[in-house]
């Protein structure tokens, strides 16, 4: 079952005495209960160290073995060597095992296969090497480690491993590793289990990040959704650094892992006529707290967390008593599913008009003139929709060169980190739901964009800026009400990109903005949706 574990690797480090006094100080320590503490002396110290952890919850773990049982192999200690002094886990595959002692992934295969015979806990390495990263790798020399090394045990073996991610080339070499950049990669590990194997191996697994833990950066590192503890090396040879790592956990909230396992409910309203009757129930729906909407050929199915679900949740839905529209609807409640896990298996990178390819942390990286990394969550935009899609097109095909940009319903700030990649110098994005906002702001950051500000709320937040562009992918009626506000916020000569609407509703969009003094430059359609054009 996936825990929060820190497991502390001694190395070649500690004699007997220094063995006793480094456990008799962390036992001193007041650890939080909430995780599983795992220490790994050197073999002439584990039967002491267990002996010394009998009256706590700490583990006494193994450095390493053999593959064999038995024979004619010099210094080395087999599986059940260790577990006759009483040790249960082992460490395999540690990154200076496979560069100073030149362990294979064959060879790794064979030490689990034995652990596993033996019934031992593996707490199994992999890492890329300064060169893959810089290469861009770094994901398929992962992906090959544990192919080779780990994923030919069978499904029920999982609970019996941990995994520990090390990334050797910001181990000692003087680059950094950020916290984002360990939440990648673990995402990507997760999501290789979900595919090879399913999602209850890839959400029951703890996979520890083994790249220079220390007490200033635990709790950012642990606050990751996909980090589950750190495999520790030199902070774990003093108490008190080894202590505050583990207690980092007590300052970690992860509010991904509520909203992944919650119990949602399904609203399929059916709507006569459909537009604008859906466009109008999706704006009311998400007001009264509804969180994510999947349009269909009849109506719209929303989906709102059980516990967030009053009996009066739907009493000021207006449109439903409007006499203007039939709706109808039915309830049910939805298996308690990983949200997440779902989502991963199901999204696919795209790649727009053979420039921009637009990815999840968890999928290989493209080549592509410009690359967009995006983690969507709960929220709107993966350029998978028609309408997102095209204004990425429209980007594409317009120059930002230095130009200020206001992004309407950012979403996951998809398109703003597309114009700021194509140019763009001063980027404002807002969106009215928190979710986008706080999804979009890491993106953002995901990736390395400088120059854009994520603000919450509705068109009243613009600035009294004035910009070379504005970006409004959002609904009908809201880009009606807002197209004066937009005007005011454009420089003479601006443009102005309209998404949200369907091909029905091109001429309505285009007599309001006639009005404001737009002129309409074109439009791309696809499976009905509209991206358009104007300038001012």
């Amino acid at each position: 079952m996936r825990r929060n574990i820190v497991a502390g690797n001694w190395k070649m480090n500690c004699d007997i005495s220094q063995t006793y006094q480094l456990l008799d100080a962390l036992k001193e320590q007041d650890i939080t209960d909430d995780v599983s503490v795992i220490v790994a002396p050197p073999f002439t110290n584990l039967q002491s160290a267990n002996q010394a952890l009998l009256d706590t919850e700490i583990l006494v773990a193994a450095q390493n073995m053999h593959q064999e049982a038995t024979g004619a192999y010099t210094g080395e200690v087999s599986a059940a060597m260790l577990k006759s002094v009483g040790v249960e886990v082992v460490i395999l595959g540690h990154s200076e095992r496979r560069a100073i002692f030149g362990e294979t992934n064959a060879l790794l295969a064979a030490k689990v296969n034995t652990a596993l015979e033996n019934e031992m806990t593996i707490i199994f390495c992999f890492g890329e090497e300064l060169s893959d990263r810089k290469a861009g790798n770094h994901f398929d020399v992962v992906r090959q480690q544990l192919q080779e090394g780990i994923f030919h045990i069978e499904k029920e073996n999982w609970n019996n491993v941990i995994l520990a991610y090390e990334p050797v080339w910001a181990i000692g070499t003087g680059e950094t590793a950020t916290p984002e950049q360990a939440q990648e990669m673990h995402h990507f590990i997760r999501n290789t289990l979900t595919e090879v194997f399913d999602t209850d191996v890839s959400q029951d697994v703890s996979i520890l990040y083994g790249g220079s833990v220390k007490p200033g950066n635990a709790k950012e590192l642990f606050g990751k959704e996909d980090v589950d503890g750190g495999l520790i090396g030199g902070a774990a040879l003093n108490a008190t650094d080894f202590t505050a790592i583990i207690n980092a956990f007590e300052e970690v909230l992860k509010p991904s892992n509520f909203y992944s396992m919650a119990i949602y409910l399904e609203y399929h309203f059916t709507v006569s006529p459909l537009q604008p009757g859906t466009e109008i129930l999706i704006a009311q729906l998400g007001y009264a707290g509804f969180e994510s909407f999947v349009e269909d050929q009849t109506g719209v199915l929303a989906y709102i967390q059980k516990q967030e679900c009053g009996p009066a949740i739907l009493e000021d839905i207006q449109v439903l008593g409007s006499p203007e529209f039939e709706i109808t609807f039915q309830r049910k409640e939805i298996a308690q599913i990983n949200w997440n896990a779902a989502w991963e298996q199901n999204f696919d990178p795209i790649v727009v008009d053979d420039t921009c390819a637009v990815r999840a942390p968890f999928h290989a990286p493209y080549n592509c003139v410009y690359e967009i990394i995006i983690e969507p969550k709960m929220s709107f935009g993966t350029g998978h929709h028609e309408t997102t899609f095209m204004m990425m097109q429209h980007i594409l095909e317009n120059d930002f060169q230095g130009k200020t940009v206001l992004d309407m319903g950012c979403g996951t700030a998809v398109l703003a980190i597309l114009a700021e990649k194509r140019g763009a110098t001063k980027l404002d994005a807002i969106d009215i739901d928190p979710w986008c906002v706080e999804n979009s702001q890491e993106n953002i950051s995901r990736n390395k964009c400088s120059f854009i500000t994520v603000s919450l709320g509705d068109a009243t937040k613009i600035p009294k800026d004035k910009y070379h562009t504005v970006i409004a992918n959002i609904n009908r009626n809201i880009l009606l009400n807002d197209m004066g506000v937009y005007k005011e916020s454009l420089l003479a000569g601006g443009t102005l990109f309209l998404s949200g609407f369907y091909t029905q509703d091109l001429p309505i969009i285009k007599q309001a903005c006639s009005k404001l003094g737009f002129t309409f430059v074109g439009n791309k359609e696809r499976n009905n949706w509209v991206g358009a054009k104007f300038t001012l």
